[in-house]
């Protein structure tokens, strides 16, 4: 008789065993979950972000610097409202692509001169200076810097709104004053992703913080192919011309030599 309720005993045990090990792994499975986002929500995305009151050298502003205003993303022109001196959380130098995707930050943009050299374009208006920055690969912005001493210089806001453009970088801004107005004439040349397209742009300031965009005009060329061609931006007692000029060029010893140049009038801008 012991025997027998021995048997049935070990019956039930093994029967118990059984029916634990058919479903062994779905605790384990969502403990797993958890703790991979619980893990990626605990990431300091901050941990390299320096605290800063604004004050920069110019020979701060490399390819590599960046301004953080807080942690997102770049996408929104929204987010880029309103952003002044108060609303910087610090900067950070060379980010990893995790940061740049997770901080919303700008980044110096620094202008592409062809064919291997680069500068860093500002403009200076009495005691302050415009200098571009981008948030992304389409969209710039003008920053606006207070002048404390000759390489010393304060943020303080950004200048409203933003210029989106694909595979350019803005090469020069120039201040012109005409008819009592000032005018920004920004240069964006190609070169960035295969771009061969250059585009004058004409800005008017409404006031130190905004400005409208009131004529753009572009060209195409192809260095390599010797057919070269820029727009020089010409100013009158009435506005603006853009022209057109360009170059048939051909290797000479290894350097290029103009063939011919033709000049054409692509716009007139009365003020």
């Amino acid at each position: 008789m012991k025997q027998i309720i021995t048997f049935y005993l070990l019956i039930i045990i093994l029967g118990c065993n059984q029916t634990k090990l058919k479903n062994p792994s779905k605790k384990v499975i969502n403990t797993s979950i958890e703790s991979t986002t619980k893990d990626k929500d605990s990431i300091d995305y901050f941990k390299r972000v320096l605290p800063s009151n604004g004050k920069f050298a110019l020979t701060e502003l490399t390819n590599e610097f960046c301004l953080v205003f807080g942690k997102g993303q770049h996408e929104s022109d929204n987010e880029w409202k309103n952003i002044n001196l108060d609303s910087l959380k610090g900067f950070i130098v060379n980010p990893s692509e995790e940061e740049f995707s997770n901080l919303r930050e700008l980044r110096t943009q620094r202008g592409y001169i062809h064919p291997t050299s680069d500068s860093l374009p500002i403009c200076r208006i009495e005691n302050y200076f415009l200098i571009p920055f981008k948030s992304n690969d389409e969209r710039f912005h003008l920053t606006k810097w207070n002048i404390l001493s000759k390489d010393s210089i304060v943020f303080e806001q950004l200048i409203e709104p933003t210029i989106e453009r694909i595979y350019s970088s803005i090469s020069s801004i120039e201040l012109i004053e005409l008819k009592g107005n000032r005018y920004l004439s920004i240069y964006m040349m190609g070169g960035e992703g295969g771009s061969n397209y250059d585009e004058q742009l004409i800005l008017q300031l409404k006031d130190e913080n905004t400005f409208e965009v009131i004529a753009t005009e572009g060209v195409g060329y192809c260095h390599d192919c010797g057919n070269w061609a820029r727009i020089s931006l010409r100013t009158n007692p009435d506005g603006f011309e853009m022209i057109e000029i360009r170059d048939s060029m051909k290797l000479v010893n290894d350097k290029w030599e103009s063939v011919w140049q033709k000049k054409i009038v692509l716009k007139t801008i009365k003020i």
